[in-house]
């Protein structure tokens, strides 16, 4: 029988050893990641393409909806409101190259978009709300419901189910847009004393196409539920003269 060498013993052991402590070391690990909360990463891929028309497209898995409401914010470059009882859903949804009001109702139940109009119909939209369908609305309905009037001789006004008569003779605008503010049952602010002198006929046209025919200094704004169908104004503004070009 041959004699055991010591220093081969002890090299085997140490070889045992750091092979058992590595294996250990790799269980450790494996643990360590199954227990570990994993990095949830972007789950959605936003893209907006502006000009004439805005297209959004929109791929999203399990993605909050907070953040793409963050992201739909930063691209269109408007403010966008989401309920709280929306902040903690998740959607996965997806579509391609669809307008802003195709796009939004399918991100939320309940969906409202407000609206600047100018002069010859120009709409840009302005703030979008994301509710759901217990969520309260936005905006109440306005006080003038049925036909109501201001009428004298060089001043007519005539609202009948959201269809606008205005008939102003040599008046001043900031007369003919309170009026018109009175019977929509909403606020106007006057951001210019205009001197502009308002010689117009217009009978029985719809609101959000008649008030943008009085000046280029007048300004709209307005509420479009897309949800409901509706559009209800909001306010009305007139602006200096050198607000009337560009956006």
């Amino acid at each position: 029988m041959q004699p055991i060498s010591i220093r081969n013993f002890s090299g085997a052991a140490v070889l045992a050893v750091v092979c058992i402590g590595a294996v250990l070391g790799v269980k450790a690990q494996e643990r360590q990641s199954a227990t570990a909360p994993r990095p949830t990463g972007k789950r959605f891929s936003l893209n907006v393409e502006h000009g004439d028309f805005v297209g959004i497209s929109l791929r999203a898995d399990k993605a909050r909806l907070t953040d793409i409401a963050a992201a739909l914010a930063t691209r269109l470059k408007l403010h966008i409101v989401l309920a709280a009882s929306l902040e903690k859903q998740s959607i996965t949804v997806e579509f391609q190259d669809l307008s802003l009001e195709g796009s939004m109702p399918l991100l939320a139940p309940h969906v409202c978009v407000d609206y600047e109009i100018r002069a010859r119909g120009q709409r840009a939209p302005i703030a979008i709300y994301l509710f759901g369908n217990d969520d309260p609305a936005p905006l109440s309905k306005p006080a003038a419901t049925v036909s109501t009037r201001t009428q004298s001789d060089s001043l007519q006004v005539d609202l009948d189910d959201d269809y606008l008569t205005v008939i102003a003779k040599q008046q001043p605008l900031p007369a003919v847009v309170a009026a018109v503010a009175v019977r929509l049952g909403i606020p106007v602010e006057i951001k210019f004393e205009s001197t502009e002198i308002v010689d117009i006929e217009i009978k029985r046209i719809r609101f959000e196409e008649a008030i943008p025919k009085l000046s280029p200094q007048v300004r709209l704004y307005v509420r479009n539920d897309l949800t409901l169908v509706t559009i209800k104004p909001i306010k009305l503004i007139i602006v200096t003269p050198d607000q009337t070009t560009g956006k």
